[in-house]
């Protein structure tokens, strides 16, 4: 059996093409949250590769944030374990914005900050497995990540399937500064 010729349109977002990813958002016959035979989604390729512009353009697009492939894995966990500090914060923003969107009326106003809950409703997502996008950064060694994930609120004390916590993911790696930042941050 041969593979399925490749998807233009996800190599595109892949390559970081922000400009052919316009175009093809333009043909009705593109869907936006179309996946690969993994189940990537255009957002993911493009988070996981770090390209903020077109994680730009498939938002204005009506991109779902929330849309996982087959293993479960998030845009957010992709660009947490290959350290895009830019792709996580917009991914995190924008995907709290969606979810405001979606919800009938908000007592508090669709303009306040992002709350606490908001954002860890958002970063604490999991994959099949129970693991978050703040163990995926840890086990990958993305430090900056890590930080950067805790101050959006990210639950340290999670645990995945297993019953593994972040800092053990970044023991078993083999990445003693995190576990030590963690130890201390704690």
């Amino acid at each position: 059996i041969e593979p399925p010729p490749p998807n233009r349109f996800l190599e595109a977002a892949k390559v970081g093409d922000a400009e052919s990813v316009k175009k093809f958002l333009e043909d009705p016959k593109h869907k936006i949250d179309q996946k690969d035979p993994a189940g990537v989604t255009a957002l993911m390729h493009a988070a996981k590769n770090g390209h903020l512009n077109v994680c730009k353009v498939l938002a204005e697009g009506g991109a779902r944030f929330s849309a996982k492939d087959d293993a479960g894995e998030t845009a957010l966990m992709k660009a947490a374990k290959n350290g895009y500090l830019d792709v996580i914060r917009f991914l995190v923003d924008a995907h709290v914005q969606q979810r405001r969107k979606t919800q009938v009326l908000s007592l508090t106003g669709v303009n306040d900050a992002p709350s606490k809950t908001e954002q860890r409703r958002v970063v604490d997502a999991t994959d099949d497995e129970g693991v978050t996008a703040l163990m995926k950064a840890a086990e990958a060694g993305q430090s900056e990540v890590v930080e950067l994930l805790i101050s959006l609120n990210a639950n340290t004390g999670a645990k995945d399937d297993e019953g593994w916590k972040v800092i053990m993911w970044a023991a078993i790696a083999g990445h003693l500064p995190i576990v030590e930042w963690l130890v201390t941050e704690q």
